[in-house]
């Protein structure tokens, strides 16, 4: 019987220009390096974004990708 196991993809490393834009976020204790690698594997799903919704949802694709 085959069984699978689940492979964890390593930790996302920040660059020098990230650890210098997120420096902020790195000194909090409720974030630190830690959570910044974890927000910055983090996906986001958008369903039912709706007339409205859609450019808002597009806009904020582009500045996420242009940083």
């Amino acid at each position: 019987m085959a069984t699978l196991t689940e492979v964890q993809p390593a930790a996302p490393t920040l660059t020098n220009d990230e650890i210098l834009r997120y420096s902020r976020h790195l000194i909090m204790p409720e974030v630190g390096m830690e959570g910044q690698q974890k927000l910055k594997a983090a996906r986001v799903l958008c369903i039912g974004a709706g007339g409205l919704g859609s450019p808002l949802a597009l806009s904020r694709w582009a500045l996420s990708t242009s940083m």
